[in-house]
């Protein structure tokens, strides 16, 4: 196997040496293909024998596959590509080829392998079978592609930029350079200070910002930042830190999405919502006015309508005062006209001599009776006067009850009032709060 044809002309510690060797190389192909998938192959392709390793991987018996070519592992697509038709030529003029390829399994199904051809050569130096060592990577390749996908998924959706630990700029996609207004030669190299404003760049909080990014510090949030224009561009993003396989951080991934214009709508609407606040503190304080003055305009009014039911009650004791007059004047006009009767009567009796007295006592006969008629209507009108008065007092109280009630129902909405605005003050304090936030 390794060339030598006469061992005579071998030294025996060169035999023994050669010995050793061989059996270390055994027992490294023995190693090989307990941990390997391998298969042998001759130069052009056909199958010479593989290890149950690989028989498992491929889904075949040795039976179903010695003697057939390399190519029933193939897709089609593999075998008509111009890559493959060179594959076997190369192999048989010695070159090693390795790398990541796809198969297909007995069952049609997709494997991929991490493989390496290696040519033996005889001692000639004449190719004489390939050895084909195989590992199955179909499950990290299908994570990978996952992962991928998933990336791409991300890049489509949001604007995504890398920077290396300093914050030097080191790639952006499309979605990012569309969003700051930059191409990637503008940016690529700079550092990110370039999206945001001077005065900030130079605050202990955006120096604390790398600080933390390079300590593997997660980072996220809404970030107020700087377009090629000048122009404020809020963003909702994240500050990955990456590390590679040693645990070791190697740069910073950052995803975002444009969020300005409904950071715009929300200050716009807070500001809004401040102004439509403040307006109704002003109405309500307003009106918290309006029902102080409406209970002191009340308060007078019950006092006035006071004052006027008191005037009327010393009316209806006038008025009682006049009946009790007009009775003594009745009762005087009565005792007139009876004196008057009897004045009549003796002149009467008296003859000619009391004919003079007798036109006195008619006169005044008369006059009483006149008296007597007007105290009549007098009184008539007094009793009208005092039944008017007795209502008039009567529809004061119920007007001053009413009125006080009134009255304690403004207090009540004042109070009401008094309770609004304070609770409107909280909400003024409330939306000036958020819209300083927002």
């Amino acid at each position: 196997m390794f060339g030598l044809s006469n061992k005579n002309n071998i030294t025996q510690d060169a035999y023994n040496t050669l010995q050793q060797q061989l059996q270390e190389a055994r027992h490294t192909l023995a190693a090989i293909s307990d941990s390997f998938a391998s298969i042998e192959f001759t130069p052009s392709g056909e199958i010479i024998r593989a290890n149950q390793h690989f028989l498992n991987t491929m889904g075949y018996s040795l039976n179903e596959i010695q003697g057939k070519h390399h190519r029933i592992f193939c897709t089609d697509e593999t075998k008509k590509s111009q890559e493959y038709q060179q594959f076997w030529p190369q192999l048989s003029q010695g070159k090693q080829l390795k790398g990541l390829f796809q198969r297909i399994t007995k069952s049609g199904q997709d494997i991929w392998l991490e493989a390496s051809y290696c040519p033996v050569f005889d001692h000639e130096g004449i190719v004489y079978k390939v050895i084909k060592i195989a590992s199955d990577t179909t499950a990290r390749v299908a994570d990978h592609h996952e992962l991928a996908s998933q990336t791409q998924a991300v890049s489509r959706s949001m604007a995504v930029i890398e920077f290396d630990l300093n914050g030097t700029i080191l790639h952006a996609n499309e979605n990012f350079l569309a969003t700051v207004g930059y191409t990637l030669d503008e940016i690529k190299g700079k550092h990110h200070r370039l999206f945001v404003s001077p005065a900030y760049a130079q605050t202990s909080e955006y120096q604390n910002f790398w600080s933390q990014l390079n300590q593997g510090q997660f980072m996220g949030g809404k970030f107020e930042r700087v377009n090629k224009a000048g122009q404020p561009l809020w963003l909702e993003a994240t500050y990955n830190p990456i590390f590679d396989a040693s645990g070791k951080l190697y740069k910073v991934i950052k995803f975002a999405t444009d969020i300005t214009q409904t950071v715009i709508l929300g200050q716009e609407n807070s500001q809004l919502a401040y102004d439509m606040s403040v307006k109704t503190r002003q109405l309500s304080a307003e009106g918290s006015s309006s029902g102080n003055q409406a209970i002191e305009q009340m308060s007078q009014m019950v006092e006035a309508l006071n004052s006027t039911s008191d005037v009327i009650s010393q009316l209806e004791e006038q008025s009682k005062s006049i009946t009790k007059m007009v009775d003594t004047i009745s009762a005087i006009a009565d005792q007139t006209n009876l004196l008057a009767l009897n004045a009549a009567i003796e002149a009467a009796r008296a003859g000619d001599q009391g004919r003079g007295f007798a036109v006195v006592a008619d006169e005044v006969r008369q006059l009483a009776s006149r008296t007597n008629e007007s105290t009549v209507k007098i009184d008539n009108v007094v009793k009208q006067n005092s039944q008017f008065t007795t209502q008039a007092v009567t529809s004061m109280a119920e007007i001053i009850a009413r009125a006080e009630s009134s009255m304690e129902k403004v207090k009540e909405a004042g109070t009401s009032i008094q309770d609004i605005e304070a609770s409107i003050n909280d909400v003024v304090m409330a939306v000036q709060k958020m819209s300083e936030v927002s």
